[in-house]
């Protein structure tokens, strides 16, 4: 497999397991390894590799033993061997309910039911059984001599399925996730959506959008909001520290660029309503260049999810934002009403929307953070990459041993799991459930109009434009129709019920 399997604890199963300070911060992290039991499992599989025989009635998947309980896989292979395989696993709901009699087993075997008639594909089931009637042979677990199954009727707790998908494209659709990012540099997991490799990932999907999706196109920045945020341009260096942030007016610049292209932020009031606003009283000061008396936006005085947004525009590359309590004079009806009638082109007409669910570094339930940005396990997140035993993926003679497997030209699959399957669309609405945000009438309606989204959440990064949404947990995405009544998204419904 990819990696070499780390050594496990050997501690008895009512003891604590010998892990320290150092195993939890190193081996926890680092992406694509696996405990030596899913590595077993994986390479001693003849027919997780081979193509289902058609027509076969005996023909069945392999099980293979893991751990004695749920609690003595979170202990040896979770903490202690850092498996980001069964890190995954231990994310499902089942995990935390499967009884201490219960022995993790792990199925191999192959799939028709995810890809129609088009063909099988390797699948990896995890799962929890328990049987009064335990083989001879299981009395010498967590190390039994083979992998049987109890004799006799089982209570089974299905915890995890897994679908194997070629990362490359050759087969199936093609990973939206990147190797490389614009920069150049390898692309690695984020720990916290406020870091370079997080950064790079939505250029990436910007990048993308913008070279190869001409129904994304028509955006028009010769039509600019009355006002924009202007965080400034990075420096000689390259540095891009937000200074002290000012309103920008297009109209009234004598040098204004024939286009402009900026970014739009939509948020929660109830988190960010705190904040310094634009008013008639100081329009005139946060309008001055920083180096003026009194010049400029005062940034202690701004929300925290409004600096993480100018922060955002600045990675990106940009350098203008529309964010409405800062370019909209909150003491002033008739600037109200006049703004209201341009929300549809502010919207509709700007690069890339930000949205901030509010859940961030609080995460939990419900939105409740002044934030954009959260700090996570990239292991819970990213689906692991597991290397086949042969280059071309299939298995051609007997399964190889863990010892003799190099990864160098063998076909990589990423292992995601079945929740993720329906589509990222479904993914990305079923937190509705955790973030009543995303179902407020004016959250829907800048959904609507905006032609690329960033949303920014307590797990992780979605994209959403006119042609796909794609997630860091769903690399190959998920075609949308959004401006078409036939659309299966929740954009429809809530469409109905908002207009």
């Amino acid at each position: 497999m990819d990696g070499k399997p780390l050594e496990e604890s050997s501690s008895e199963d009512n003891g604590s397991p010998r892990q320290s300070k150092h195993i939890l911060e190193s081996s926890d992290r680092e992406p694509n390894r696996l405990c030596k039991r899913c590595s077993r499992a994986l390479t001693a599989s003849k027919t997780l590799w081979q193509p289902r025989p058609a027509g076969d009635p005996d023909w069945a998947g392999e099980k293979f033993f893991h751990s004695k309980n749920t609690k003595q896989m979170l202990r040896d292979s979770v903490i202690a061997a850092g498996c980001h395989l069964c890190t995954q696993v231990s994310q499902e709901d089942n995990f935390s309910q499967a009884g201490d009699d219960q022995r993790v087993m792990v199925e191999c075997s192959r799939s028709r039911a995810f890809e129609d008639d088009e063909g099988d594909i390797p699948i990896v089931a995890f799962s929890a059984i328990s049987c009064a009637e335990w083989d001879g042979n299981w009395a010498s677990l967590p190390d039994p001599s083979k992998d049987e199954e109890p004799q006799g009727d089982s209570d089974t707790t299905p915890l995890a399925t897994f679908k194997l998908e070629r990362t490359d494209g050759s087969v199936g659709a093609k990973s939206l996730l990147p190797h490389r990012l614009p920069d150049g540099s390898m692309f690695a997991l984020p720990s916290s959506t406020d870091s370079p490799e997080a950064f790079g990932l939505v250029r990436y999907w910007l990048d993308d959008c913008l070279n190869n999706h001409p129904e994304c196109q028509g955006s028009n920045f010769e039509r600019l909001p009355t006002r924009l945020v202007d965080v400034g341009a990075a420096d000689n260096n390259g540095q891009k520290k937000l200074t002290r942030p000012r309103i920008f007016v297009p109209n009234a610049a004598s040098q204004t660029p024939a286009t402009i292209p900026y970014l739009t932020l939509s948020h929660s009031w109830a988190l960010t309503g705190s904040s310094l606003r634009l008013t008639t009283k100081n329009i005139e000061d946060w309008q001055k260049p920083e180096a003026a008396e009194h010049g400029g936006i005062p940034i202690d005085g701004l929300a925290q999810t409004f600096l993480d947004a100018m922060r955002i525009t600045q990675q990106l590359g940009y350098r203008y934002i529309w964010i409405d309590s800062l370019c909209i004079m909150q003491d002033s009806s008739e600037d109200w009403k006049r703004e209201a009638q341009t929300m549809a082109a502010v919207y509709g007409n700007s690069m890339l929307t930000i949205f901030a669910s509010g859940m961030g570094m609080a995460g939990g339930q419900g939105a409740n953070a002044d934030t954009c940005f959260s700090v996570r396990n990239p292991l819970k997140v990213y689906s692991p990459i597991i290397t086949s035993p042969l280059s071309d993926g299939a298995m051609g003679g007997g399964a190889q041993s863990e010892e003799n497997i190099n990864t160098a030209g063998r076909a990589s699959f990423y292992a995601i799991r079945e929740k993720y399957e329906p589509n990222v669309d479904e993914m990305l609405w079923g937190a509705t459930q955790k973030n009543p945000l995303l179902s407020r009438g004016w959250i829907v309606q800048e959904r609507l109009l905006s032609p690329r989204i960033i949303y920014y959440g307590a797990d992780e990064l979605y994209w959403e434009c006119r042609l796909h949404a794609v997630s860091e947990s769903c690399p190959f995405g998920t075609g949308l129709k959004k401006d078409t009544e036939a659309s299966p998204s929740i954009y429809t419904a809530n469409a109905k019920s908002v207009y």
